[in-house]
């Protein structure tokens, strides 16, 4: 048996269950001495999950496709992240039911993504942060913009949906500050988290 110790807190949209497919992935690829490839784990991990196969790389990347082409990025300038994790009821078929109420609409040509891409390639600072999935979360989850306005309230520059949700994060360069965000909102009742942002981690 495998016993995964979990940190990340369940359907909160931070990839939890995606990172612990793909660690037990390589984990048990180097315990039981496979050696499986590189591409072959990516296969693997393309049909246990869409986000599975970005977490066999880590770091910062551009992810196409259902999920299984990842292509490496430079990492995001090193930043203070507070994250809080709204007491909202858990949706059944989270993902799922945010991308049926997707409309075509909601969808851009791809020039965000085109242009988020060119500013880390050259090295600079990311100047939109975009999920489509904000046109429909806060419908599915309805005392979400309530933390929304409450966290900006608090001192957040922006806050922003972390993949379906319904977590919520803001990126804050000085430390002192991400520090004293976390601890306004720890005092509000809420549940929160720093972390920052970090490099892809070495195999």
């Amino acid at each position: 048996a495998t016993e995964v110790s979990k940190r990340i807190p369940l359907v909160s949209g931070l990839g939890g269950d995606s990172s612990d497919a793909a660690a037990t992935l390589c984990g048990l690829n180097k315990l039981w001495k496979l050696g499986l490839s590189e591409s072959k784990l990516l296969d693997l991990a393309t049909h246990l999950g869409s986000d599975v196969a970005f977490f066999l790389y880590g770091g910062t990347a551009l992810v196409e496709g259902r999920g299984e082409v990842v292509t490496p990025l430079p990492p995001l300038p090193h930043r203070w992240v507070v994250l809080v994790v709204p007491n909202v009821p858990r949706l059944p078929e989270k993902t799922g039911q945010l991308y049926a109420s997707l409309k075509t609409s909601h969808y851009t040509d791809g020039q965000i993504t085109e242009r988020l891409v060119a500013e880390l390639k050259e090295n600079r600072e990311p100047s939109i942060l975009f999920n489509t999935f904000e046109n429909v979360a806060f419908t599915h989850f309805s005392t979400l913009s309530v933390y929304r306005a409450h966290i900006i309230k608090m001192g957040a520059p922006s806050v922003h949906l972390a993949g379906s949700g319904p977590t919520l994060f803001t990126l804050v360069k000085d430390k002192t500050q991400a520090e004293d965000l976390y601890i306004r909102c720890q005092q509000q009742g809420m549940e929160t988290y720093l972390v920052e942002t970090v490099g892809s981690l070495p195999p």
